[in-house]
């Protein structure tokens, strides 16, 4: 038997050679089974209320992108930031952009902080 310990600075780095695969996008792997959702459970035209955040924890700063639904929050888009601090608009348009196309056969009304 090989007993040779993996450190966790091992795991964390294939951990994020993982994550980098170009195949775990959120296009591919997290859009249709939102899209199947929506035309499952919601009627063309209704009005949700999606949610643009920037939680930050210690050094990790994500823009977000949600959809309200029965008082949660359904993580629709989401990417880190390469900086801490507030997003720019820019960057918060491009996130936007991401989930405009599901949410096309519906109403949508932006909430945000400043």
């Amino acid at each position: 038997m090989f007993s040779y310990p993996i450190t966790i600075e091992s795991r964390r780095r294939k951990l994020q050679k993982f994550l980098k695969l170009s195949q775990l996008r959120l296009d591919l792997l997290w859009y249709p089974p939102i899209a199947y959702w929506l035309t499952t459970y919601c009627q063309v035209g209704q009005t949700f209320a999606i949610v643009i955040d920037r939680p930050q924890w210690t050094s990790i700063n994500l823009l977000m992108v949600s959809l309200l639904w029965e008082n949660r929050a359904i993580p629709l888009y989401w990417t880190l930031l390469p900086k801490l601090g507030s997003s720019n608009v820019t960057e918060q348009i491009s996130a936007i952009d991401q989930v405009l196309a599901l949410l096309e056969d519906y109403q949508v009304v932006l909430l945000g902080d400043a």
